[in-house]
């Protein structure tokens, strides 16, 4: 048997004895839904201003929230970061912090093992302005 979260083989039974996934679980969890779980818990405790900023950092994960949460990768999420080059370092900062609060949900529920926003690297507008000057010489 090939184990769902990690795709090593291993034998029939309840948990993968390399990555420790429940094999029998059978709902699909997206990202859209841990947002929703994550947003219930934690928008209480936010201002009018605080829940502005995590919905705008939202719009921009929005196209992967149909996909399953531990089918995404660092490589997902770092397209997201990397197209948003045109953002500031807040901006970037601020979808880096949604994903950081989303992946660390995904793992108290047992979705996934680590938080890939550790490993995302973001647009400095600076570099950007550099390499502007360089191509117009």
């Amino acid at each position: 048997m090939i184990c769902i979260n990690c795709r090593n083989t291993v034998p029939t039974g309840q948990f993968c004895t390399f990555c420790g996934w429940n094999q029998k679980k059978t709902i699909q969890i997206t990202l859209g839904m841990i947002y929703k779980q994550w947003s219930r818990q934690h928008y209480r405790r936010l201002s009018t201003k605080g829940i502005a900023g995590y919905e705008n950092a939202w719009r921009f994960l929005f196209p992967l929230s149909n996909r399953e949460m531990s089918s995404i990768t660092l490589e997902d999420y770092q397209e997201i970061i990397d197209s948003q080059r045109h953002l500031s370092r807040s901006h970037q900062e601020k979808i880096q912090q949604l994903i950081s609060q989303l992946c660390k949900r995904a793992m108290l529920s047992g979705l996934i093992h680590i938080n890939y926003a550790e490993y995302l690297f973001l647009t400095s507008i600076k570099l950007m302005r550099l390499e502007y000057l360089k191509n117009t010489d």
